[in-house]
């Protein structure tokens, strides 16, 4: 067939552009496939570009080992039977898995123990002479029940950038100890193995002593480790065994008396010298050994998310011992349940330790305590606002008893010129009649205003005219009202008409003063 078309549809990077248009743009993932596979079927010129794009992300690495079908089948044709090859695949057969697994650069790997058998990746291996199956892989999630490290490096190329490794189940009633041990194999084996990898997610039953292989990923820029649940009480590797106490590990052994025998083993901590991200899910001991035995001197941002209910007074000496490695930080969130603490009320008691972190852009601070006992005032907002001067984002979502006034928010107008969206958990409206009479109008540039307030607003109007003169650009469509209101409340929309309404003014008022400036300008 004679096709006749604009000579920059020859243009394969521009056929490429168009093609990743279509799965950007597809209304579903199913469409955009359907799309792309029709057009490499349109001739030589497109089918390279689509199949590239059509494949570039796979659900399953089974879905590029179904091109070995006939060859690959299950034994026997039975159902709950592992797919294995049955005799050599043809030379063509194998070019055309080569070309499809070259297209990958994101796939996941299942868990295969029961599904395929280990030795369709050696026979695989063998006829790639070595090399990666999937050269151009970029981006890799692993299921599997216990470490295979050869099934894992004939797969990745040494050009992978970012591993997530599912490790919570095991075969064969497999110790822990011999859990862990294969684990650490498999990640010094990794580090030589993947010498650029930039992201590394470990999720399962994570080992504190995973830090030091994962140490010697060198261009590391994101580490996120879930699910600790080892106990504390171990002894770290003998290699590490002998050495002097370093002083953040004295430190960490006298908030937390029971791991004191295994700190006292460390005196070198993992440095990770280009970490920027890392995202933690732990609780109080283990994130204290975690900062104990590890150094980020480049870490940007930092997300702790504690499993387990937190004293107050235990999280405030937790956090005096981390802050002080953070200061290279510039986002940071935290989210920790608060048991009930008498003698510590007052949400800053919380807070302090971060105001010494004065590079921080966006913070966020999820602080819900049982029972709702926290409270915040005005001159603690006036001290958070003059503390993070460079804020962007500001979440503070703490149950609360005693809210700040409405005006304490002049603060972040003042000494937060750069903050855009303002998360807090409530306010309390009832002197607002007379703050709009305080402060002149400013121009700061926040968006974004969230309050859950759950209580009528006294005077709506007196409210949206406070907030109208020292936040202009704030837009109600982004304004977070209470998702539920009382029964018979209205107070809510009126704030968010009122704000609409002196918004529409003000714009109203500078385009006839503009105009009337013009009429001068042309009568001189």
């Amino acid at each position: 067939m004679d096709l006749h078309y604009h000579p920059a549809l020859s243009n394969y990077d521009i056929l490429l552009n168009i093609f990743e248009q279509f799965r950007l743009r597809g209304n579903s993932s199913a469409t955009s496939r359907h799309t792309l596979a029709a057009c490499a079927r349109v001739c030589k010129t497109f089918s390279d570009p689509a199949l590239s794009i059509l494949w570039r992300r796979i659900d399953s690495l089974l879905v590029l080992l179904k091109l070995l079908e006939p060859t690959l089948r299950r034994v026997g044709g039975k159902q709950n039977e592992p797919y294995c090859l049955h005799g050599e695949l043809l030379p063509t057969q194998f070019s055309r898995f080569q070309k499809h697994a070259s297209y990958i650069r994101t796939t996941d790997l299942a868990d295969t123990s029961n599904l395929i058998d280990p030795t369709v990746f050696m026979y695989l291996a063998h006829l790639n002479h070595g090399r990666p199956i999937l050269p151009a892989l970029q981006q890799f999630s692993w299921f599997q029940s216990i470490p295979v490290t050869a099934q894992l490096t004939s797969i990745v190329p040494k050009s992978l950038r970012d591993l997530y490794l599912h490790l919570g189940h095991r075969n064969g009633g497999m110790s822990d100890k011999a859990f862990t041990t294969q684990i650490i194999a498999l990640l010094r084996l990794l580090t030589l193995e993947l010498p650029f990898l930039e992201t590394l997610a470990v999720f399962g039953d994570c080992h504190p002593s995973y830090i030091f292989p994962i140490a010697g990923f060198h261009q590391l820029c994101s580490l996120v480790l879930e699910r600790w649940r080892y106990p504390l009480t171990f002894h770290q590797p003998k290699g590490l065994s002998g050495l002097e106490r370093s002083s953040d590990l004295i430190e960490a052994t006298k908030l937390i008396t029971t791991t004191g025998a295994a700190l006292a083993t460390i005196s070198t901590p993992a440095r990770f010298q280009t970490l920027e991200e890392l995202e933690v899910l732990t609780d109080l001991e283990e994130g204290t050994v975690l900062f104990a035995i590890m150094s980020a001197p480049m870490l940007r941002s930092l997300d702790l998310t504690f499993r387990s209910c937190v004293e107050s007074k235990k999280f405030r000496r937790f956090l005096d011992f981390v802050c002080p490695k953070l200061t290279s930080c510039s986002h940071i969130t935290l989210d920790v349940r608060l048991s009930h603490d008498a003698e510590s009320q007052l949400l800053m008691y919380i807070l302090t330790p971060l105001l010494m972190l004065k590079d921080l852009q966006s913070i966020a601070v999820h602080v819900p305590s049982f029972p709702p006992d926290l409270s915040l005032s005005d001159q603690d907002i006036s001290h958070l606002a003059m503390a993070w001067p460079r804020a962007k984002a500001i979440t503070l979502d703490y149950h609360c008893s005693s809210p700040p006034p409405l005006s304490s928010l002049i603060h972040f107008a003042q000494h937060c010129p750069d903050l855009k969206s303002l998360s807090l958990s409530r306010m309390d409206f009832s002197l607002a009649a007379n703050s709009q009479q305080s402060y002149p109008m400013l121009s700061h540039g926040l968006i974004r205003l969230n309050i859950y307030q759950y209580r009528p607003i006294t005077e709506p109007l007196a409210a949206a005219q406070f907030l109208d003169r020292i936040f202009p650009n704030l837009d109600s469509k982004l304004f977070r009202t209470p998702l539920v209101y009382i029964k018979g409340d209205d107070t809510w929309p009126a704030l968010v008409d009122s704000l609409d309404a002196l918004k529409s003014a003000r714009e109203c008022e500078s385009v006839q003063k503009a105009a009337a400036d013009r009429n001068l300008d042309s009568s001189k």
